[in-house]
């Protein structure tokens, strides 16, 4: 590759499993509160590349980690007549793999604004607006120094659709950059798909 040429990634990435405890709720006569914590686990299924520092393409650029890293979350949310406020905090832990090499951590402040939609005796579906704050740490090469062009800020704003019943949800999110980004953290608009089983 020359220097300014474009690439692109298109690869399966990690996966991820997580469980969710709800740690706290209440009832007034008119809304609800509820905080839940959950905790999980991100397997090294995507492939990583072990590139030369010097390459023209980023180690970070990497559709995998190749290390075992870990999620921790704490949602709040408020229910009020046919509203439905959710603030999240989020991190991800990153290890080092198994080529020296240690993805930033990330941080994750994120707030919806949603519309709950009944559809059925067994079905509910809700509509939402999102705000998103997102921070990555720089990463670190093999060399034990900060990779250049990693790490930085960035705000999102967000319209998204689930539908869901007792044993699973579906949802799908498009994501926006709301602000310029701040660090060498390049966000772009993005869509993402998420389902969840109940147990």
């Amino acid at each position: 590759f020359e220097t300014g040429q474009m690439a692109s990634l298109n690869s399966i990435g990690d996966i991820s499993v997580s469980a969710q405890k709800l740690i706290w709720s209440k009832i007034d006569s008119n809304r609800s509160h509820s905080l839940y914590l959950s905790g999980g686990i991100q397997a090294p299924t995507g492939p990583f590349e072990d590139r030369p520092i010097e390459s023209y393409i980023a180690p970070n650029f990497q559709a995998g980690s190749s290390s075992w890293d870990f999620q921790f979350s704490l949602q709040y949310e408020l229910a009020w007549k046919d509203y439905l406020l959710v603030y999240q905090l989020a991190h991800l832990q990153n290890t080092t793999n198994s080529y020296d090499y240690r993805f930033g951590d990330q941080w994750l402040n994120a707030l919806k604004i949603a519309r709950p939609i009944k559809l059925s005796e067994r079905y509910q579906s809700m509509l939402y607006l999102g705000f998103d704050y997102e921070y990555l740490a720089r990463d670190v090469n093999k060399r034990g120094f900060y990779q250049f062009g990693t790490g930085g800020q960035a705000w999102f704003g967000g319209l998204g659709y689930q539908i869901m019943n007792e044993a699973w949800s579906l949802g799908i999110q498009y994501q926006f950059r709301t602000l310029p980004a701040l660090g060498q953290y390049q966000a772009k608009d993005q869509l993402n798909i998420n389902f969840s089983y109940f147990l």
